[in-house]
């Protein structure tokens, strides 16, 4: 009697070129930034592994857990449900539905019994979900790409010096997202470098953006923006490199409004990581849609062009 295969046995893991992702875009990026969507889309295939879309919902956003946990764990269970039901693990272009699923599936996997009750109510929708699958943030696959970014890159950012924000639903709760040190990140830095940057250390680098206290603490969350973007100025960094969506927003948009309160511009240019990535990979400011930044100046847009 021949012995049971395991199930790494009867499905060979596959090399990285010909991995596929479902693509978790969330809320923001789709209805704020879809040219974001539309570059992530183009961009990472180059890569070597494919993207597929799938029928997502909100993850939703990690305010609904402290109103109702149950609730708020449904609705990112069937997210993972549905990427399970594809056969693809998820890649999020946003930090926090990555802290959520990534959270989310943390805690059905650790306690049966919660996974039980959650799959209750999944089953009335035809839904369950059953681990199989994994959350990676965009940043958190980079990381493991960065050799072949380096051999990729044909417009390195050679003299460019980049400021870099990883933003706070990447780093915390570090013990189960796992990606980097929170109080002195790094994995973004060593992006930027590996694109040819050099990467700015500075004192206020793990500051949140203060997007989320925009809406009740506003002169809280504007203080906070101004002491990281005066340091920036003051450290001269050409660039802010960001890869949240929300903490794009908050410096590339809502940096006008330190200008209104304080009567100083602050503004600093501000890249996305996949606009970054993509023109070191070749691809021209067009293409990647850098004149949508509201941050981004002539002189740096000049600079970018002639890369």
């Amino acid at each position: 009697m021949t012995e049971e295969k395991t199930e790494k046995e009867q499905e060979p893991e596959k090399s990285p070129e010909e991995k596929k992702y479902a693509l978790y875009l969330g809320c923001v990026i789709p209805t704020q930034m879809p040219h974001i969507e539309k570059l992530g889309k183009v961009v990472l295939p180059k890569l070597g592994f494919s993207l597929v879309d799938a029928e997502f919902t909100c993850c939703p956003y990690y305010a609904v857990k402290d109103i109702d946990e149950k609730k708020w764990l449904v609705a990112a269970a069937r997210n993972l449900a549905v990427a399970e039901e594809k056969g693809f693990d998820i890649i999020s272009l946003c930090n926090g539905c990555s802290q959520t699923l990534i959270e989310a599936k943390h805690m059905l996997d650790e306690d049966r019994d919660l996974r039980i009750e959650i799959n209750k109510e999944l089953a009335v929708i035809g839904k369950e979900y059953k681990g199989k699958v994994s959350v990676r943030h965009f940043m958190m696959v980079l990381d493991e790409y960065r050799e072949k970014i380096k051999e990729l890159t044909v417009r390195p950012f050679s003299g460019y010096l980049f400021a870099t924000h990883t933003g706070c639903h990447l780093l915390r709760p570090s013990q189960i997202l796992g990606f980097d040190n929170p109080e002195d990140p790094k994995k973004f830095d060593e992006f930027v470098e590996a694109l040819g940057a050099n990467a700015l250390d500075y004192q206020h680098k793990a500051l949140c953006c203060g997007s989320a206290q925009l809406t009740r603490e506003k002169d809280m969350a504007l203080s906070m923006m101004k002491d990281k973007l005066e340091e920036l100025k003051e450290k001269k960094a050409d660039a802010l490199a960001v890869c949240c969506p929300s903490c794009f927003l908050q410096f590339d948009k809502n940096s006008v409004l330190l200008k209104a309160k304080y009567k100083e511009d602050m503004k600093i240019p501000v890249m996305h990581a996949l606009q970054m990535l993509g023109l070191a990979l070749g691809m021209s400011t067009a293409e990647v849609f850098a004149e949508k930044n509201r941050s981004m100046n002539p002189e740096f847009l000049k600079r970018l062009e002639s890369l």
